[in-house]
């Protein structure tokens, strides 16, 4: 763990590390502090996007991974709505 984080906190990944982060600071503040919704839902999109980028450059095939997640999931979705 110590040597994770002292990755993600080099020069190179600190932008992502501090948008999750920062993201996840700023959902919370304004989710519980605030009780302010569309703050919130910015915040909350930014957390889930930098969440994606890590999740793509740190897992084993994140994309594939990744792809292969969405489509179970809509798979699912879709057998759950009425389209």
């Amino acid at each position: 763990p110590v040597a994770h984080f002292k990755h993600i906190f080099t020069a190179e990944r600190l932008p992502f590390t501090g948008a999750y982060f920062g993201s996840l600071a700023a959902t919370l503040y304004f989710a519980v502090g605030r009780q302010s919704y569309l703050p919130t839902l910015i915040f909350a999109i930014i957390q889930c996007g930098a969440l994606v980028s890590y999740f793509v450059a740190y897992f084993p095939g994140g994309w594939q991974t990744l792809s292969f997640g969405s489509r179970m999931a809509m798979r699912g979705a879709g057998s759950m709505l009425p389209v």
